[in-house]
């Protein structure tokens, strides 16, 4: 049996090491974009119920404070779709 000679080729082992982390990289942004189309929907969903809540609660204390203005035999003033109540007509 000869006697052999092992040799470091560092380039090679940089190029190597290199490839692995990009094909590890490319796997995890893989895997989160995967996971991304199975949260992403559900998460607007929620965003938009949450949304919607919150117009039907604005809408509501809308008509409350139009319902105590007409009761106490005000007149409202309407600007850009909203009612002015006469507490803040004094603070302008």
């Amino acid at each position: 049996m000869r006697h052999q000679q092992v040799s470091v080729n560092v380039w090679q082992m940089v190029q190597t090491s290199g490839t692995y982390l990009a094909l590890a990289f490319c796997a995890w942004v893989l895997l989160r974009l995967v996971n991304a189309c199975f949260w992403l929907p559900g998460y607007l969903r929620k965003q938009r119920e949450d949304e919607m809540k919150e117009e039907a609660e604005e809408k509501e204390k809308l008509l409350e404070e139009k319902e105590t203005v007409q009761a106490s035999g005000e007149e409202p003033e309407v600007t850009d779709g909203q009612t002015v109540s006469e507490e803040s007509k004094k603070t302008i």
